[in-house]
């Protein structure tokens, strides 16, 4: 057995200082915090330490302590009142119950408050509730368990700190306020990754106008492989998501950021020659989110070779060089698939622009909160026949509670996650036009071997000349000796005509 087959298998991740992560409280508020060992953080209305969070392991439940102090590590957020209930079935019932809270309950709210300050904890607290209770014994097990829930809900303060994945990011700024990602739910932006076909190698443009949401969740997606170039049409959109999650040196090293009208011109100079013509391109967008590669130090000027340097002074030519290489590299030979997350900006102004940066057969998603645009980019694609497998959708979530005879949909949910145009790219006709040029400079580059080639053919002339000879040597010989056969077959033939005669005859 290898070692690799025996080692144990990777524990889960612990968060570290300086990390990250995503607070959630109850399952009802979504936070962003930065970890620090010497910081603090609101759970309720208590502001506690956040050394707990240091080295304790993503998904980890927190609450507060029973003196308000500290935050302790906790296996189940209500602990024995979340149990799943195994009651089938209950001759009670709660006609006779009324909703009177002052008569039902015989604790006051001071009495509470004594209970609080005296360090008592959350639980402790419930069962004073429930054995002050009037109704509660009367109440049926299915209202004693919801009973239970809503007042430790109340009383008991506990987070759950998860890692920023674009999926908890997501969902985060959706919860904080939808408008500012545009109703864009969890799951509008998975179906429009799965649907993009993001995967380890694609080469995605993106148009992402929701604070980097959709940006973050094609990095997670790519995992350091492909190439993920953010898209504008005049200035950068913000990113604010990104800056919210770990992604390391390796998810970011294929992010780039080139404007559109750059990369329509450096696609329509030949892929041979980008640095002239491309280099000119470039005045509507940086080509990357990094600074151009260029030599780490330059000379200063009217020094010597043994000048000053100037790291920070690069030469303006090299960069430009450099720029335009790089935009013909995300140019050519086209992206594999198009995300459009700019509900600002009509769909089909974008569309019409970013199609012919994609290969043929390549996926395109378009997110927008309203159908009515996605609707006019529909029949215009419909009628001009630039792509095929269109859909319009609009995808659907409602939490629902499973539990023992009570598993139903949830009261309340929200109302809208976005609409989605997917398709696939046809090729066009500037699309055969470039594949038969390709082609065919291939081929006069094949059939031509290049200058080396060349000299190697003409080195080996004599050698050719001497084979040549031989050859007809070679032949000469073979001539005659088939001059012979021929003669002895001529002979063999009269011999057995003759002999077929004197046959007849006989």
């Amino acid at each position: 057995m290898s070692a690799e087959a025996s080692s144990p298998p990777p524990g889960p991740r612990l968060m570290a200082e300086g990390e990250n992560v995503v607070l959630d409280e109850r399952g009802e508020k979504h936070s962003f915090i930065k970890v620090k060992a010497s910081g603090k953080i609101k759970v309720g209305k208590l502001y506690l330490p956040m050394a707990p969070l240091v080295g304790a392991p993503y998904g980890a439940m927190f609450m507060a302590s029973a003196n308000g102090k500290s935050l302790e590590r906790m296996e189940s957020p209500i602990q024995d009142w979340d149990f799943a209930s195994n009651v089938q079935e209950t001759e009670k019932d709660n006609r006779s119950l009324l909703d009177a809270n002052a008569t039902n309950q015989k604790m006051g709210a001071d009495e509470i408050e004594a209970l609080k300050r005296s360090g008592k904890s959350g639980a402790e607290i419930i069962e004073q509730l429930i054995s002050n209770s009037a109704t509660f014994n009367n109440k049926t097990e299915f209202s004693q368990d919801k009973y239970k829930k809503k007042k430790a809900k109340k009383y008991i303060f506990w987070i759950t700190v998860r890692e920023p994945s674009a999926r908890a990011v997501c969902q985060a700024y959706y919860d904080k306020g939808p408008d500012r990602v545009f109703n864009l739910r969890y799951d509008s932006l998975a179906v429009m990754l799965n649907q993009a076909n993001v995967a380890a190698g694609a080469r995605v443009l993106l148009f992402d106008n929701c604070v980097g949401v959709v940006t973050a969740g094609v990095l997670e997606r790519l995992g350091g492989a492909g190439v993920a170039c953010a898209s504008h049409v005049d200035k950068p959109y913000g990113a604010d998501a990104l800056r919210n999650t770990n992604l390391d040196a390796r998810h970011m090293g294929v992010l780039h950021s080139a404007g559109l009208a750059s990369l329509l011109a450096a696609k329509a100079v030949a892929p041979s020659a980008p640095e002239g013509a491309a280099a000119g391109a470039d005045a509507s967008g940086a080509p990357s989110t990094s600074e151009p590669a260029v030599g780490g130090t330059q000379q200063a000027k009217g020094g010597g070779a043994g000048g000053p340097a100037q790291p920070h002074r690069p030469n303006r030519q090299l960069t430009m060089a450099n720029a335009a290489r790089e935009l013909a590299s995300l140019a050519h030979p086209g992206f594999t698939s198009c995300i459009i997350a700019s509900p600002k900006v009509h769909p089909l102004s974008l569309l019409e622009h970013a199609l012919p940066l994609l290969q043929p057969s390549s996926p395109f998603v378009v997110f927008s909160p309203w159908p009515q645009p996605l609707a006019e980019a529909l029949a215009q694609l419909q009628s001009s026949r630039q792509a095929v497998m269109l859909q319009l959708s609009e995808s659907w979530l409602r939490p629902h509670q499973v539990l023992p005879m009570r598993t139903h949909p949830a009261m309340t949910c929200s109302g809208t996650g976005g609409y989605i145009l997917s398709g696939i790219k046809l090729a066009s006709d500037d699309d055969c036009k470039a594949a038969k040029l390709a082609g065919a400079a291939a081929a006069a580059a094949k059939q031509d071997g290049g200058p080396a080639a060349k000299a190697d053919g003409a080195a080996a002339q004599p050698d050719k000349g001497a084979s040549a000879g031989k050859g007809a040597k070679r032949g000469r010989d073979a001539a005659e000796e088939g001059a012979e056969g021929a003669e002895a077959t001529a002979e063999g033939a009269e011999a057995a005509t003759t002999a077929a005669a004197d046959a007849v005859v006989v």
